[in-house]
């Protein structure tokens, strides 16, 4: 088994909802908003760490297994965006936090500065707080395919008759 996106979105939401006890959505342009302070995440970007990694599967097939950097926006919006992101923020080196992650393939790396980015709002101003995770992920690919057990060529080569089995 190894890293899914689709796992990860889902054990990220239920980890940050249990560190801030707050609404936590992922960041959808077009997804209605929760009423009051809440929380969005928001995979930005993956990065190639190295070259893939490719190796027989017991010979049945081709495995690929590939190293990245995945980062993870964090937004606290709402009332006390700073105080509640710093909170999260903080608590990504519980061991729990970090163990829970590490379940969904995702080992939590460097965690980049806090910054205070309020954004401007038909209505006001909006209070926003973000932090970016970047996490360590191994992503495995894998092909079967039926092995070629043995190749015969008849011919020849410069007049000379060549047989090979």
């Amino acid at each position: 088994m190894s890293f899914s996106i689709a796992d990860f979105e889902k054990k990220a939401i239920v980890i940050f909802n249990t560190i801030t006890s707050e609404t936590v959505i992922f960041a959808n342009q077009n997804a209605p908003r929760p009423s009051g302070s809440y929380f969005t995440l928001q995979i930005l970007r993956t990065t190639q760490r190295g070259e893939p990694q490719e190796t027989q599967n017991d010979g049945l097939g081709q495995k690929v297994v590939q190293w990245d950097e995945m980062t993870l926006q964090v937004k606290a919006i709402g009332e006390d965006s700073f105080l509640r992101a710093y909170t999260a923020r903080t608590a990504m080196g519980l061991r729990w936090v970090v163990d829970a992650f590490a379940a969904a393939f995702a080992g939590v790396g460097q965690i980049t500065p806090l910054q205070n980015v309020p954004t401007v709002r038909s209505n006001g101003w909006d209070d926003q707080s973000v932090f970016d995770v970047i996490f360590n992920i191994v992503t495995e690919t894998s092909e079967s395919s039926q092995n070629i057990i043995s190749i015969e060529l008849e011919g020849t080569i410069d007049g000379r008759e060549l047989i090979l089995d």
